[in-house]
């Protein structure tokens, strides 16, 4: 797996996404796939039963590649090959998911935010949604990222599935060189069990163990270690099968950065593609 997909509609906010793919791929040596999810279209002519008008996909296509293009251009990289491709329907994010259930080729998503509040990030979003229900490993990038370097991660852990974690951590820190700052939030005083990460992964692994403050929310908290440890990725992963209302009452930590990420943030699902 060896392909980056990265949805746009073509606005400004997306551009976010479209800069952390490019540089990644140019970086990683990996493919570019760019989609855009075109809304279908009916007629507004109550006279005649609603019939689908379509969209021109040469037309969507040339403007996508116009549109990226102009990205390459902005960040002073020169465009490598990449591909495009456009799909019709009415939920961007489900035609999404959908499209990589197909395509195994895909490794990561790249995607941007402007954030959500209320109802809007309750209901989800496209970003939001795709970030937590997606098998596939989802970068969630503000939508004002300029490509750096990096060179630190900062993996939050709870310890309770972290080999398994850590087995798809270190893939994406050695496509960078990048260091693993392994993040632990807890009650007590007393530091978790430090399994020997490097050795096993033949990587380097530190650990950073903080008390949990009850009277802040955790979110809270990790927001503040982001802010003293400033990474240039952090690294969450995400329970997808919780009911309605467990988000409304219950947010989980990885479903609420998905829609205001500090740091382009890479999400990782509890589950595996099969």
């Amino acid at each position: 797996m060896n392909t980056i997909l990265v949805p746009t509609d073509f606005s400004e906010n997306s551009k976010g996404g479209i800069r952390f793919a490019i540089s990644m791929a140019s970086l990683a040596e990996m493919k570019l796939l760019f989609i855009h999810v075109a809304p279908i279209m009916y007629s507004r002519d109550t006279s005649t039963e609603h019939r689908h008008l379509g969209v021109s996909t040469d037309e969507l296509t040339s403007r996508m590649r116009d549109f990226i293009d102009s990205c390459y251009r902005e960040i002073n990289i020169k465009p490598h090959q990449y591909d495009v491709v456009v799909l019709e329907g009415i939920k961007a994010d489900l035609m999404i998911l959908d499209f990589c259930k197909m395509h195994t080729d895909i490794a990561y998503i790249s995607i941007s935010t402007r954030g959500a509040s209320g109802l809007d990030k309750i209901l989800g979003t496209n970003t939001g949604n795709i970030a937590t229900k997606s098998v596939i490993p989802v970068l969630v990038i503000p939508h004002d990222y300029l490509p750096a370097p990096i060179h630190l991660l900062l993996y939050a852990s709870d310890f309770q599935d972290s080999f398994d974690e850590m087995d798809r951590v270190s893939p994406f820190a050695r496509l960078f060189d990048a260091r693993i700052e392994m993040l632990y939030i807890d009650n007590t005083a007393d530091d978790p069990q430090r399994i020997t990460f490097s050795e096993v992964f033949n990587y380097p692994v530190h650990f950073r163990s903080v008390r949990k403050d009850i009277f802040k929310p955790f979110i809270e908290q990790l927001l503040a270690e982001v802010r003293i440890v400033r990474p240039d990725i952090l690294v969450l992963f995400t329970d997808q099968h919780r009911s309605f209302l467990d988000r409304l009452f219950n947010p989980v930590l990885a479903e609420e950065l998905a829609f205001r990420p500090p740091v382009p943030t890479l999400i990782f699902g509890k589950g595996k593609r099969d």
